[in-house]
């Protein structure tokens, strides 16, 4: 019993644990779900309440398709964006991933800077991807919160261009180590696409 109560106390400080994260299927769907929060001051946005929350919504899928460009459209994982856990299937095999605003959940290590999480507080309860504030939801940070949802921690690629998983200074931009470091994680992952392909792809979301 002694020794059930301690692997059931390694589960679980490996979920809380800054950079581990339940295991995402990438041969499954992967939804996620946008919180009411995740819209908030787009009622007063200057271009209007739907352009607002449109715009958020294409900042999703422009950071998932840093990723996911990278593989075969034949194999490449599908992602779908939903307004309510309603919209999903029976079934799934993934986890919704839920994208939400609440200031000051997300430490940061510079003082004064906002910026997002990617948490899951228990090992049974859905993944989530936390912005500080509505200014914070850009394609570079949701590139690379959804590198922590692939499962992915910081890490420093010495001598190169910073990738948008650097420890630190995050760059713009999902690079070759980046998907490296996702097929290690990843023994389910998909073809990779040649040459010709990734230079025609633009987003696929």
């Amino acid at each position: 019993m002694r020794v059930l109560f301690i692997a059931i106390g390694l589960v679980l400080s490996l979920v809380a644990g800054c950079g581990r994260f339940s295991y995402m299927n990438l041969r499954e769907p992967i939804y996620l779900v946008t919180e009411d929060s995740f819209f908030a001051g787009c009622e007063k946005d200057w271009q209007g309440q739907e352009q607002c929350r449109e715009w958020r919504r294409d900042q999703v899928k422009a950071g998932i398709s840093q990723w996911f460009r990278f593989f075969t459209k034949k194999t490449r994982p599908k992602v779908y964006i939903v307004g309510s856990t309603s919209e999903i299937p029976n079934g799934m095999i993934n986890r919704p991933i839920r994208l939400r605003v609440q200031p000051g959940l997300c430490k940061d290590p510079d003082p004064g800077e906002a910026g997002a999480c990617y948490r899951q507080n228990y090992f049974w309860s859905s993944p989530e991807m936390v912005f500080d504030t509505e200014q914070q939801i850009l394609q570079a940070m949701v590139a690379h919160e959804f590198g922590h949802a692939l499962g992915l921690n910081h890490y420093e690629r010495a001598g190169k261009d910073r990738s948008v998983m650097s420890a630190g200074e995050v760059g713009d931009n999902v690079v070759w180590d980046d998907i490296e470091q996702v097929c290690r994680e990843h023994r389910e992952c998909p073809v990779l696409a040649d040459a010709e392909e990734y230079k025609n792809v633009g987003f696929v979301y």
